[in-house]
């Protein structure tokens, strides 16, 4: 194989390839994962806590300032996803591209469909297992939108690149950038 088709795979250590971007999704499904976990186990720690006659009321209310907190990890989500999606907008820039790997960059992208869909499988399945879970889900709408859509959301992003990757090439061979 030549030296940029090797590169372009992922041989040899090269960063931005389809093994790392799998464990970028797959690290968002956790993510996502523990947000609603950890709600969920809140909210029951919480509603015992707050029927219990020995506690004190300040230690009640200490407890129940978490709520606000958890209200904004739906935002910290979404604010990751934006912000690495800007973040792989601008290093595709920094990625060698030619449009006669443009076939590769198209099996990559079902790969990453494929991956991504059975992300987006098991967290709809995950959820709606457990009565508790689909009640969390209730509270976090944006998140469960996005991760019950999140196979859309991975082929747009990685189409976005693709434009930005190859509009380079047509750009530094245009104006010799």
């Amino acid at each position: 194989m030549k030296k940029g088709i090797k590169n372009y795979l992922g041989f040899k250590g090269k960063k931005g390839n389809i093994g790392d971007m799998i464990y970028v999704l797959g690290s968002l499904v956790a993510l996502a994962f523990t947000i609603l976990i950890a709600f969920t186990v809140y909210t029951q720690y919480n509603n015992e806590w707050q029927n219990m006659t020995e506690v004190p009321t300040e230690a009640k209310e200490t407890v129940n300032k978490f709520n606000t907190y958890f209200a904004g990890m739906e935002k910290a989500f979404i604010f990751l996803i934006i912000g690495l999606t800007l973040a792989l907008v601008v290093s595709a820039f920094l990625i060698p591209s030619t449009p006669a790997l443009l076939f590769f960059n198209l099996i990559g992208l079902v790969v990453l469909t494929m991956v991504s869909a059975l992300y987006s499988y098991v967290f709809k399945e995950f959820i709606n297992g457990s009565t508790l879970l689909t009640a969390s889900g209730l509270n976090y709408p944006l998140l469960t939108h996005i991760m019950n859509h999140f196979h859309y959301y991975a082929v747009g992003i990685v189409a976005i690149v693709t434009i930005v990757a190859y509009g380079k090439y047509k750009l530094v061979n245009d104006y010799g950038y």
